[in-house]
């Protein structure tokens, strides 16, 4: 299930956030999400846990 937390993604990789987590590919998604430069991206960087429980 997706955070809906993130649902406000912005920044070019988006669509590839997007489609790694549609694929259930949590880990591209979660290194795309941390280089994203939104605010859900500095959350990710801070977060000390994996994809997995960041998703």
């Amino acid at each position: 299930m997706i955070n809906n937390d993130l649902v406000f993604l912005v920044g070019k990789n988006t669509h590839l956030i997007g489609e790694a987590l549609l694929k259930e590919q949590k880990e591209e998604a979660f290194a795309l999400l941390k280089e994203a430069g939104s605010p859900d991206s500095k959350r990710a960087v801070k977060f000390e846990g994996g994809s997995v429980e960041f998703f």
